[in-house]
C-alpha cells in the first residue's frame, strides 16, 4: 500500500509547486475609419471656406468647366480636356498647384497620406457634379455627366 499512497502523494505535492508562466503582448489597433472621418471632415471644412471665399481665378476656371475646356480628372482635380491658351494653361496649373498644397496640409493634419486625402477628395467632387460637366471615367475616358 505504501508503494502506490507513496508516489500518489508525491505526485500530487510536485503538481502542486509547478507555476505556469504567461506573457502577453498589446499590440495597437489602426483604425482607418477615424482617420477617414477626419479627412473628410477636413475636407468639407475646405471646401465650404472655398465656398465663402473662392479662390484666385474662380471664374475663369467656372468658365473652362461650362465651355468644357476642362473636366474632372481621375485624381479629383481639374484636368484640360481641349486645348488651352497659354494663359488658361497657367491658371489651371496655379490652381491645381493651390489646391494639392492644401491637400497636402490636409493629409498632415489628419495623419494620412495624400494619396488618400486625394482618394476622398475625388469622390466627393464626383458626387457634387453638375449635369453636363466633363470627367474622367475608369478607363481615362471624357464623358460628360447626365
Amino acid at each position: 500500500m505504501i508503494r502506490t499512497v507513496l508516489p500518489a502523494l508525491l505526485a500530487a505535492l510536485c503538481a502542486g509547486c509547478l507555476a505556469i508562466k504567461t506573457e502577453h503582448e498589446v499590440k495597437p489597433i489602426k483604425i482607418s475609419m477615424d482617420v477617414n472621418l477626419k479627412v473628410d471632415k477636413a475636407l468639407d471644412n475646405a471646401i465650404e471656406s472655398e465656398q465663402k471665399k473662392p479662390p484666385a481665378h474662380f471664374e475663369e476656371l467656372k468658365a473652362m468647366v461650362q465651355s468644357g475646356k476642362i473636366g474632372l480628372g481621375r485624381n479629383g482635380s481639374f484636368a484640360p480636356r481641349l486645348e488651352l491658351t497659354q494663359e488658361e494653361s497657367d491658371i489651371l496649373e496655379e490652381s491645381t498647384a493651390a489646391w494639392t498644397t492644401r491637400l497636402s496640409e490636409i493629409a498632415k493634419e489628419t495623419g494620412s497620406t495624400l494619396s488618400e486625402v486625394r482618394k476622398s477628395h475625388a469622390e466627393k467632387a464626383f458626387a457634387r457634379l453638375k449635369p453636363g460637366t466633363w470627367y474622367q471615367d475608369e478607363s481615362g475616358a471624357w464623358v460628360q455627366k447626365q
